[in-house]
C-alpha cells in the first residue's frame, strides 16, 4: 500500500493563533500524510455474546444491548504478507448495514507525539468537512508495499 491521502478543513470563521513570530488567522487547514505498508493475512479466532459473525460480508453482527466481541491468537505484527485482500473484502467496506460492526486493524509507525495537549477543534469546523469520505483512493493504494 503506498500513496497519499489529503484533505481540506473549512473554518466556522477566522481563527487567530499566536506563534513566536506573531499572530496568524486561519480560514482552513489541512494535511497530506503519505503511506507505505502491507496487507496481512493470519488465522485468529472470533468469539462473542449476543452476535455472530456474517462470513459472507465479513461483518460481525451484534444485538441491541450490551455484548461484547472476543478477537484471541491476533499477533498485529504477524501473518503473512498479501497482495491485496480479496475483492469481495474491499466491496464491502464502506456499505454497513444496521447491527453490523466492521473491524479494521492498523499498526502505525513512526508517528510524532510531540508531547503538547491537541486542541478540539471540531466545533470550529464547518460540520460537512467533519465526517470526510475517502473517495479519491488509488488501486496502486490497495497493494502491498512489499508482496
Amino acid at each position: 500500500m503506498n500513496g497519499s491521502l489529503s484533505d481540506n478543513f473549512h473554518l466556522i470563521k477566522p481563527v487567530e493563533f499566536a506563534l513566536p513570530s506573531g499572530v496568524v488567522t486561519a480560514n482552513s487547514f489541512g494535511y497530506q500524510v503519505e503511506f507505505r505498508g502491507n496487507w496481512h493475512a493470519q488465522f485468529v479466532k472470533f468469539d462473542g455474546t449476543g452476535g455472530l459473525y456474517n462470513w459472507l460480508r465479513y461483518k460481525f453482527i451484534v444485538v441491541p444491548g450490551q455484548s461484547q466481541v472476543t478477537i484471541a491468537d491476533f499477533d498485529p505484527m504477524g501473518g503473512d504478507i498479501i497482495p491485496q485482500p480479496p475483492d469481495r473484502y474491499l466491496r464491502f467496506v464502506k456499505e454497513l448495514q444496521l447491527g453490523e460492526i466492521n473491524l479494521q486493524f492498523l499498526v502505525l509507525t513512526g508517528l510524532r507525539d510531540s508531547g503538547d495537549q491537541i486542541a478540539d477543534l471540531n466545533d470550529l469546523i464547518v460540520s460537512g468537512d467533519l465526517d470526510p469520505i475517502l473517495d479519491n483512493i488509488e488501486s496502486r493504494m490497495l497493494i502491498s508495499s512489499s508482496a
